[in-house]
């Protein structure tokens, strides 16, 4: 059985940009935040009893209600030990009370939060904690990280071309489970459906209906029961509104309660220097791919998982500011992915499942945009360049090079 260890995050507890800073860690519900977490706690030689908060029980929420003098107690003067806040968002006015714990202990402990929803969902109103926290986002793993390959720096198309294959057997394992570590680790297709039938009741019942006041949770699964079909193309509400008989409002709001709760995540297109682009509409992408039944639209929705954990992770570490957009014209001109730096397009990546013929759509556009350009295959072996910085690569070296 293999071990699963988190290297995507880890550097926000371990050496944070910002030391001094409150380390809230983001991400879908079950991909391993307080894992990650505790096992850091762990290898600090710090007592879970002291230093882990859960505050999903009553006890805990409890404690934080009477005061917070007890955390003095922990205090050492050689070092910062870690505290972990999970679901602190649980406590009756969370924001104020961890402005003031961080106000009063800034010096004395390094903290960590632990939440499975969008910060800004839970910023609305209240005390601010601007300037005491730093947001990282750590979602489910990717075969590359799974492998332990590290990420190369600069994303490419000799830099991809440059990295070692993964293993057929993980890619698989991956596209049929998925990346969350209890199906993953389970091994098996029916467990898999299983567990994302469970996790789905949960997100909807719990922390949708607890969080974002959602007004029917039967209208928000049947949203999602229309979602999968949608991978891979531009978004339309207007048709999501005339399937569920519902007003564009509510379908907008449902959907963006998906997405701040990390089932989803939109792709928008990107417009300037492009004429006749689509401005509007965006693509929608599951967290959990296998959920998506398609074969095409699932592998499309695979390679947007390892370039959105590879664009995470570099924001995060202020190596620039990387964007995921698509590209596509009112000719019907399309590319799946291009990635920007500071604004500019660096990098265009077509998805073909099967399809080694270098598209059209690419060759276009990297010749318009004076860019390169890459082709990914679900075929293990395949490195073909095609000249003028085009290439038609396996997702296996992909993978790897994202970590």
């Amino acid at each position: 059985m293999r071990h699963l260890k988190h290297s995507q995050g880890l550097w926000s507890i371990k050496s944070p940009l910002f030391p001094k800073h409150m380390s809230f860690i983001v991400g879908p519900r079950q991909s391993g935040k307080t894992t990650l977490a505790l096992e850091w706690l762990k290898k600090s030689r710090l007592s879970k009893e002291g230093h882990y908060y859960n505050c999903d029980l009553p006890d805990v929420r409890r404690r934080f209600r009477d005061g917070v003098g007890w955390m003095s107690a922990l205090k050492r003067h050689h070092h910062r030990p870690l505290l972990i806040f999970d679901e602190i968002h649980k406590v009756r006015q969370w924001k104020r009370l961890l402005k003031g714990v961080f106000d009063q202990y800034r010096d004395d402990f390094q903290f960590v939060v632990t939440k499975s929803g969008r910060l800004d969902l839970f910023q609305r109103g209240g005390d601010s904690l601007a300037g005491r926290y730093d947001s990282y986002f750590l979602g489910p793993f990717t075969p590359g990280e799974i492998a332990r390959c590290v990420p190369i720096d600069q994303l490419t198309v000799g830099g991809i071309l440059g990295v070692d294959e993964l293993d057929e057997d993980l890619i698989l394992q991956w596209e049929l489970l998925g990346g969350f570590p209890e199906p993953f680790l389970a091994g098996k297709e029916a467990l898999a459906r299983s567990w994302w039938r469970n996790y789905r009741i949960r997100v909807t019942e719990e922390d949708m209906r607890d969080l974002t006041r959602l007004e029917s949770v039967d209208l928000m699964r049947q949203i999602l029961d229309l979602l999968p079909g949608k991978v891979s193309s531009p978004l339309s509400l207007q048709s999501i509104r005339e399937d569920v008989e519902t007003s564009f409002a509510t379908v907008k709001r449902y959907i963006l309660s998906l997405n701040q709760l990390f089932m989803t995540f939109e792709v928008p297109p990107y417009a300037k220097k492009i004429h006749r682009a689509v401005k509007k509409e965006r693509k929608l992408y599951f967290f959990h791919h296998p959920a998506v039944l398609d074969a095409g639209a699932r592998f499309e929705n695979m390679v947007a998982i390892l370039l959105k954990r590879w664009i995470s992770e570099q924001n995060e570490k202020a190596q620039g500011e990387f964007g995921l957009h698509y590209l596509r014209d009112q000719d019907r001109r399309e590319v799946d992915f291009m990635l920007s730096l500071d604004g500019k397009p660096v990098l265009l990546i077509e998805v073909k499942r099967s399809d080694i013929q270098l598209s059209s759509s690419l060759r276009f556009y990297a010749e318009k945009l004076g860019i390169t350009g890459l082709q990914v295959v679900r075929q293990p072996g395949v490195v073909i360049k095609k000249g003028n910085g085009l290439a038609v690569v396996s997702v296996h070296r992909l993978a790897c090079a994202l970590g």
